[in-house]
């Protein structure tokens, strides 16, 4: 587990090493001296020579990664430019969704102990010169089904250790991201493309996501040689790195030599105990075959054998499905049972750090510990990453790479080990021995892939390989090699090792990323369309219900009002519903607390048959919501269901066997969520919603959220004074009219009128967004004017469209007013554009008004030329390629209109060719962070006149 606090390895004496050492540093973050590897690993970051592949025995510290990666970075910040690059941003890839809230936490109690200690003032120093602002570096988190702070992407130039899972982390990259729109995909991209560090953890368990990697990287490094020359030393000061950490077979490993422990470092006294229970553990085939129904069964029942034998009292049980865990665990009849499978609700997961039999298992072994057994049973949600040390394992039969995965929670840091007890996982379900056809093609397919060094082809090469078997042979194979090496080899530490062992993983089929697809991928002003996804380069075509992706789905009271609303009688009522229902979810989407995630292919079956059928329901398409009555047909659902959409279901099918079904695919139950669990969140959540019947004025309990009068204390008519009612709206539910009213923080009370120029001492937004331009360029290649002048000069042009007149008078401007640059306060909301586009007038102006600094040579002056036309058109996301006919500029010829929307399209497309994808894309988002921030920051004259003005 990342930055585990319990992950002591020894508590070795202080070496009183030199102040300004990165041991010294080190021991003032972890209180005990770095172990031999990270002295090493951290002088080759520090020379920008970065580990390809980190393959350490388990338990070792691989994940003390992010500490190096500190450290240095500081160290690159003073003594900048001449030293060698290390990137600001840390992407850590987390294979499970339930593992990136505790890594979350555990880090940020990594930058209070940097915040507080004046041993750590130089690195502090170091990251502040980087960008820093209130905080050395910044933690974000990102995973599925969360209200995420989304303001992280603005500030480009601050170090963040940014935490996520697959899902979340690759669509991002792939220029698709779950969740976001037009503004946010390319944005997105480009951060997390440029500047930064990807590391992903236990990298065997999601091989096409690796072999997508290893294909950014390649592209990423083989552009960066053929890069405009204006442009080749600002980025190769923002370099992209990858680093995969994985001591367990998968994908051929990369090049160069993957990092491993010397001799000197394995006699490293830390180690010892997690050496010594590598060499220790033994795992137990249970031979006798058991049917798929009956294994959970048998499961717990061996689980309560070994508690009841009274030599364990901590046992794992670990499965593939989530069904089958929730099996286990009501067999276990016990109450010391704590559950983990990747599809807990939001609410359940924070939650998880505060149970007392989860805690057991990640905390230190006490000899005082004599309490009963316990029992954690779980999915690879339990298994992947997580710094659980169990006694015992009981877990079904898995690939290679599971089974290691597994050992890895077993006697974790050496306690039972190295005291003369020998730590066992038993199998159950093992399948029978290949047969001599498959067995021979087994070893010509090891063969092929031990032969097969180069990190892309090789994998590609596996792929192809398991594509021409014929489907015996296809499902043989990875548990066919496992079972062989489990039956030949002598220990556990020996199985990775065997000749079998490349061919004991599931086949790699993940598509190649060509510039075609990539094209496709970076077109995002484009309707995505179904038959393209960014899931197979995350998980590859594959089958395995742990890589499936999710679907979220709410119950809500609102939507019950679909079921009340008769087409016959009033179809234009009807209307007004679903437009009411469709506002609702667009302006107030459901809090996580709420959400239930649950399989794609689930979510179809359940749509084709009953009651999915014939239940009302509103589901996300693209970028909007729209609704499905009861008796309207659900293939427009089946073909906008993508991974991360949302159906949110009327509140009384919670109590349907059908949507219990759903649910149970979930790992869960369709319960409803205390308003005391919504309450908690508020501080994260974006908005607030109370429900009321008019017959008894009291809040309803509406099928997400439950209020119990005798348990709990009423909820609040508004969460906070500071918070205002922006939306209210009356629904028809059976014979009762339900007054739904919703709240949002109130920003306006303490907003001031923003004007495009300067005012009096105030400056305006275009000064501003010039002067942040500046500091951001600055801060990515200090000294290069070729990228300030083309940042400032950007953004000093990028709003200028504004001042037309339909803009101006949407956005609420006076008459007597100078013109304004943002929303007048005075309006929740702009007038009706109809389309038009303010940044498309903003090009048209600066075509005949931008041109580049004298000196330049002219292939330089043409490329700065292009690239500010392009900011300025692009700056909310649209021409990447194209903008729509409602965009343009009303009142002008529209044969004109189609040729500068034609230049602008062929402008983007010889942009990419030269920068590459992330690169522009990146650029792109400095422009974007300079026009927020500008927006945000209030100097303060601009506070002063805001003092005067109420006065």
């Amino acid at each position: 587990m990342l930055l585990s606090t319990s992950q002591q390895y020894l508590s070795m004496p202080a070496s009183n090493p030199a102040p300004d050492s990165f041991g010294h540093q080190y021991e003032a973050l972890r209180d005990f001296t770095p172990m031999r590897w990270m002295e090493r690993m951290f002088g080759e970051i520090a020379a920008g020579d970065y580990p390809r592949l980190v393959d350490l025995p388990c338990g070792a510290g691989k994940t003390d990664l992010v500490f190096l990666w500190l450290i240095a970075l500081a160290r690159y910040g003073m003594q900048r430019p001449g030293a060698k690059a290390v990137p600001r941003r840390l992407v850590w890839v987390v294979n499970r969704r339930v593992l990136v809230q505790q890594v979350y936490r555990i880090a940020q109690a990594l930058r209070e102990r940097l915040a507080d200690s004046s041993t750590l003032a130089p690195v502090r120093s170091g990251l502040t010169t980087l960008g820093a602002d209130a905080q050395p570096f910044e933690i974000v988190e990102l995973r599925g089904q969360t209200l995420q702070d989304r303001d992280w992407v603005i500030r480009p130039a601050a170090p963040q250790l940014i935490v996520g899972t697959v899902d979340q982390i690759g669509s991002r990259l792939l220029f698709q991201g779950y969740g976001l729109g037009k503004w946010g995909r390319a944005q997105h991209a480009g951060i997390l493309g440029t500047d930064t560090w990807v590391a992903v953890d236990e990298a065997h368990l999601v091989p096409a996501f690796v072999l997508t990697l290893r294909q950014i990287h390649a592209k990423q490094t083989s552009s960066l040689e053929s890069l405009p020359l204006p442009l080749a030393a600002a980025f190769a000061r923002l370099p992209f790195w990858l680093t995969e950490l994985s001591g367990t077979p998968g994908l051929p490993p990369p090049t160069p030599t993957p990092f491993r422990l010397t001799e000197h470092e394995r006699e490293d006294p830390a180690l010892r105990p997690r050496l010594a229970a590598e060499a220790t553990r033994r795992a137990v085939i249970e031979v006798p075959a058991v049917e798929k129904k009956q294994l959970p069964g048998k499961l717990a029942e061996k689980a309560l054998q070994l508690a009841h034998a009274g030599q364990v009292r901590r046992i794992a049980i670990f499965v593939r499905e989530a069904t089958a865990a929730a099996s286990v665990a009501r067999g276990l009849k016990s109450k010391n049972v704590c559950l983990i499978t990747g599809r807990l609700r939001g609410y359940e997961r924070e939650r998880l750090a505060d149970n007392v039999i989860f805690r057991r298992f990640v905390g230190e072994r006490t000899s005082a510990e004599g309490r009963e057994p316990c029992f954690l049973v779980g999915t690879a949600a339990a298994e992947v990453g997580l710094d659980a040390d169990a006694d015992a394992i009981v877990c079904d039969f898995a690939d290679l790479p599971t089974l290691l995965q597994r050992l890895g929670r077993l006697d974790r840091r050496g306690q039972l080990s190295t005291s003369g007890i020998v730590p066992q996982m038993h199998i159950m379900g093992v399948p029978p021995e290949p047969d001599s056809a498959v067995a021979e093609k087994l070893q010509c397919l090891a063969k092929d892939l031990r032969a097969a060094n180069q990190p892309v082809s090789g994998a590609l090469l596996a792929g192809a390989a398991w594509a021409e078997a014929d489907e015996k042979q296809l499902k043989a194979w990875p548990l066919g090699a496992t079972r062989k090496i489990l039956a030949e080899a002598a220990a556990p530490n020996d199985w990775s090792s065997c000749e079998l062992a490349a061919a004991a993983a599931p086949p790699v089929q993940a598509p190649p990323l060509t510039d075609a697809v990539l094209g496709a991928f970076t077109a995002t002003t484009e309707d995505r369309g179904p038959y393209l996804s960014p899931h197979p380069f995350l998980y590859g075509f594959t089958e395995d219900e742990s890589s499936a992706p999710l679907i979220d789905v709410a119950f809500r009271l609102e939507v019950e009002a679909l079921r009340w609303i008769d087409l016959d009688d009033d179809a234009e009522s009807a209307g007004d519903v679903r437009a009411a229902l469709e506002a609702i979810f667009t302006r107030f989407p459901p809090l996580r607390a709420e959400l239930h995630h649950v399989s794609i292919g689930a979510v179809r079956d359940w749509l084709k048959g009953s009651p999915g059928s014939s239940l009302p329901l509103l589901y996300r398409d693209r970028d909007r919501w729209r609704c499905k009555l009861a008796d309207g047909s659900c293939d427009p659902i089946l073909r906008a269901l993508r991974p991360g959409s949302t159906l949110i279901l009327p509140a009384a099918a919670n109590t349907l066997d059908g949507c219990a079904g759903l649910l149970k695919d979930a790992g869960g139950e369709a319960g409803m969520v205390s308003i005391s669990d919504v309450l908690d969140g508020l501080q994260k959540a974006a908005c607030y919603r109370r429900t009321i019947a008019p017959a008894t004025g009291r809040v309803a309990q509406d099928g997400a959220i439950a209020w119990d009068s005798e348990s709990e204390a009423s909820p609040p008519d508004q969460p906070d004074p500071s918070w205002k009612q922006t939306f209210r709206q009356i629904l028809r539910v059976g014979a009762v009219d339900y007054t739904f009213r919703y709240f949002r923080p109130d920003r306006a009370a303490s907003q001031q009128l923003q004007y495009l120029d300067d005012v009096g001492c105030v400056h305006g937004h275009l000064t501003r967004a010039a002067a942040e331009a500046h500091r951001l360029a600055e801060a990515a290649a200090p000294g290069d004017a070729f990228l300030d002048s083309l940042l400032t000069t950007a953004a000093r042009l990028h709003d200028e469209g504004k001042r037309f007149p339909k803009w101006q008078d949407a956005f609420g401007r006076q008459s007597a007013e100078p013109e304004l640059a943002k929303l007048n306060p005075r309006l929740s909301r702009p007038r009706p554009l109809n389309g038009f586009r303010h940044e498309w007038e903003s090009l048209r102006h600066a075509l005949d008004h931008v041109s580049p600094p004298p000196g330049l040579p002219v292939d330089h002056a043409a490329l700065w030329r292009d690239l500010v036309l392009h900011f300025v058109a692009c700056h909310h996301g649209h021409v990447r390629p194209s903008i729509a006919d409602e965009g343009l500029t009303p009142g002008i010829e529209p044969a004109k209109q189609n040729a500068t929307r034609v230049d602008a399209a062929l402008r983007f497309c010889n942009l990419q060719r030269q920068l590459g994808s992330w690169r522009l894309a990146y650029l792109e988002a400095l422009i974007r962070s300079a026009d927020v921030e500008a927006s945000q920051v209030q100097t303060e004259d601009e506070q002063a006149e805001g003092d005067a003005d109420e006065s």
